[in-house]
Protein backbone atom coordinates (compact mmCIF):
# COMPACT_ATOMS: atom_id res chain seq x y z
CA UNK A 1 0.00 0.00 0.00
CA UNK A 2 1.25 3.29 -0.98
CA UNK A 3 -0.05 6.54 0.70
CA UNK A 4 0.20 9.86 0.05
CA UNK A 5 -0.84 13.37 1.93
CA UNK A 6 -2.30 15.94 -0.04
CA UNK A 7 -1.97 19.41 0.39
CA UNK A 8 -4.13 22.00 -1.55
CA UNK A 9 -1.82 25.02 -1.32
CA UNK A 10 1.41 23.26 -0.12
CA UNK A 11 2.31 24.96 2.72
CA UNK A 12 2.14 24.76 6.35
CA UNK A 13 1.21 21.96 8.79
CA UNK A 14 -1.16 19.19 9.24
CA UNK A 15 -2.12 21.26 12.10
CA UNK A 16 -2.26 24.65 10.56
CA UNK A 17 -3.59 23.11 7.36
CA UNK A 18 -6.54 21.58 9.24
CA UNK A 19 -8.93 19.08 7.29
CA UNK A 20 -7.57 20.20 3.89
CA UNK A 21 -5.00 17.79 4.71
CA UNK A 22 -5.81 14.08 3.90
CA UNK A 23 -4.20 11.00 3.51
CA UNK A 24 -4.88 8.48 0.67
CA UNK A 25 -3.94 5.00 -1.24
CA UNK A 26 -2.07 5.27 -4.07
CA UNK A 27 -2.33 1.59 -5.20
CA UNK A 28 -6.06 2.23 -6.66
CA UNK A 29 -7.83 4.83 -8.13
CA UNK A 30 -10.93 3.68 -5.83
CA UNK A 31 -9.32 5.59 -3.19
CA UNK A 32 -9.15 8.20 -5.04
CA UNK A 33 -12.82 7.77 -6.29
CA UNK A 34 -14.23 7.56 -2.99
CA UNK A 35 -12.80 10.87 -1.48
CA UNK A 36 -14.28 12.44 -4.62
CA UNK A 37 -17.87 11.39 -3.68
CA UNK A 38 -17.52 12.76 -0.60
CA UNK A 39 -15.18 15.89 -1.21
CA UNK A 40 -16.81 19.41 -0.99
CA UNK A 41 -17.86 20.57 -4.31
CA UNK A 42 -16.08 23.34 -4.45
CA UNK A 43 -12.83 21.78 -4.35
CA UNK A 44 -13.89 19.21 -7.20
CA UNK A 45 -14.42 22.11 -9.13
CA UNK A 46 -11.40 23.95 -7.94
CA UNK A 47 -8.90 21.11 -8.25
CA UNK A 48 -10.35 20.11 -12.18
CA UNK A 49 -10.18 23.56 -13.27
CA UNK A 50 -6.59 23.44 -12.10
CA UNK A 51 -5.94 20.17 -13.50
CA UNK A 52 -4.93 18.32 -10.52
CA UNK A 53 -7.11 15.13 -10.85
CA UNK A 54 -4.55 14.92 -14.06
CA UNK A 55 -1.47 15.28 -12.35
CA UNK A 56 -2.35 13.21 -9.42
CA UNK A 57 -3.52 10.15 -11.57
CA UNK A 58 -0.28 10.72 -13.56
CA UNK A 59 2.25 10.79 -11.33
CA UNK A 60 1.16 9.47 -7.85
CA UNK A 61 -1.18 6.88 -9.36
CA UNK A 62 1.05 6.12 -12.21
CA UNK A 63 -2.09 5.91 -14.32
CA UNK A 64 -1.69 7.99 -17.85
CA UNK A 65 -4.66 6.47 -19.31
CA UNK A 66 -7.12 8.00 -16.10
CA UNK A 67 -5.14 10.89 -16.57
CA UNK A 68 -5.62 11.55 -20.68
CA UNK A 69 -9.56 10.67 -19.54
CA UNK A 70 -9.58 13.09 -17.55
CA UNK A 71 -7.81 15.92 -19.08
CA UNK A 72 -10.22 15.02 -22.15
CA UNK A 73 -12.92 15.42 -20.01
CA UNK A 74 -11.77 18.75 -18.65
CA UNK A 75 -11.24 19.82 -22.49
CA UNK A 76 -15.25 19.70 -23.01
CA UNK A 77 -16.01 21.08 -19.85
CA UNK A 78 -18.20 23.82 -19.47
CA UNK A 79 -17.47 25.29 -15.87
CA UNK A 80 -21.16 25.94 -14.82
CA UNK A 81 -21.34 22.27 -13.33
CA UNK A 82 -19.28 20.36 -10.85
CA UNK A 83 -18.24 17.03 -12.86
CA UNK A 84 -17.74 15.01 -9.92
CA UNK A 85 -20.37 11.81 -11.23
CA UNK A 86 -17.85 11.81 -14.58
CA UNK A 87 -14.41 11.87 -12.58
CA UNK A 88 -16.04 8.96 -10.53
CA UNK A 89 -17.19 7.03 -13.22
CA UNK A 90 -13.77 7.25 -15.10
CA UNK A 91 -12.08 6.20 -12.33
CA UNK A 92 -14.52 3.51 -11.75
CA UNK A 93 -14.74 1.91 -14.98
CA UNK A 94 -11.03 1.47 -14.75
CA UNK A 95 -11.20 -0.32 -11.94
CA UNK A 96 -14.13 -2.91 -13.52
CA UNK A 97 -11.50 -3.59 -16.71
CA UNK A 98 -8.80 -4.24 -14.50
CA UNK A 99 -11.41 -7.18 -12.50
Amino acid sequence: MKDRVFRPDGKGTAGAAGASWFALRTDSPQALADHVRAADSADIKRHFANGDFEEWLRDLYKRPDLAEAVRRLRAAWRSHYIPRAEIIAILETALHRAS
